[in-house]
């Protein structure tokens, strides 16, 4: 960096600025990310004693201090910050009001792959590649887990390949036709995750799927709480809703819609999707 710009720490101090994520909605707080880090030591280990004796070490506040001023970043112990290298650093007193705001990722199995995703589209924007409206498109079509497009005919062709339409509540604009919409494909799917909720179980239907309104087309639709074991709905039209108690679901992660491949006599499409919504919401899973 000093070969770079040709300055010293001061340099980064006059011209380099430092801040707190943003509350991402009005009234929020502002914040910054860590994550937790968990040791496990396995059952079948030969000597416990000096795995636990390695971990009690490598977490000694000394280290972690000396770590946090190498690699400038935020003490992951509270007992760090006491640590005298860690109070000679200019860089790490200025920012250690931030360890009253730090909150934690969540613990998704997924994380890396959203994580993953989130840098791509940051990096969009900053580079210009993309518009802040692009990158969120982009990321809500990446967000889905799967989308297999069958093949587009008849009145489908006229609406493109768009699968963040499905993300979010029902958009779906007929006139001009037809924005919103999310066609499958004659035998396509196309599989979505809840990850701010769950759909649960409760009176009557849970989950409702939103199509075109003027059309009769027919999907199949499956449900899962896991991704793995899929729960068969059945064969219903793009409008419908449906009871997780019909197989035996307490709360679902996936909907999962296929086309049923019965094409339209009349224009030979296929089915549209535009939104899945959830009756009865519940907890992330």
């Amino acid at each position: 960096m000093q070969q770079t710009v040709g300055g010293n720490e001061q340099y980064l101090f006059d011209n380099v600025g430092f801040m707190l994520y943003p509350a991402a909605s009005a009234g929020g707080e502002p914040f910054t990310l860590s994550h937790l880090l968990v040791y496990m030591i396995s059952s079948q280990s030969e000597r416990p004693d000096i795995a636990f004796q390695i971990l009690t070490l490598a977490s000694a506040p000394d280290l972690i201090a000396q770590y946090s001023v190498d690699s400038a970043h935020l003490a992951v112990r509270r007992a760090a910050t006491e640590e005298p290298v860690y109070q000679d650093d200019a860089f790490l007193q200025a920012v250690s009001y931030m360890l009253g705001y730090t909150t934690f990722g969540p613990n998704h199995g997924q994380e890396d792959v959203y994580k993953t995703k989130l840098y791509v589209a940051i990096s969009a924007v900053k580079t210009g590649s993309m518009t802040p409206d692009m990158a969120q498109d982009w990321l809500e079509a990446e967000l889905v887990v799967e989308y297999n497009q069958g093949p587009i005919t008849g009145a489908s062709l006229n609406i493109g390949y768009h699968p963040e339409y499905i993300i979010g509540p029902p958009d779906v604009v007929l006139d001009p036709c037809c924005t919103g919409l999310l066609p499958l494909g004659t035998g396509g799917s196309i599989t979505v995750e809840f990850t701010d909720n769950s759909i649960a179980n409760g009176p009557g239907p849970d989950l409702s799927i939103i199509g075109d309104p003027q059309s009769n087309e027919h999907i199949q639709v499956e449900v899962s709480a896991d991704g793995t074991d899929w729960k068969d709905l059945g064969i219903v039209p793009e409008m419908a809703t449906l009871d997780l108690q019909d197989v035996g679901l307490e709360f679902a992660k996936y909907v999962r819609i296929t086309d049923d491949a019965v094409a339209e006599a009349n224009d030979n499409s296929s089915a549209e999707v535009d939104a899945v919504e959830a009756l009865h919401s519940g907890p992330p899973q």
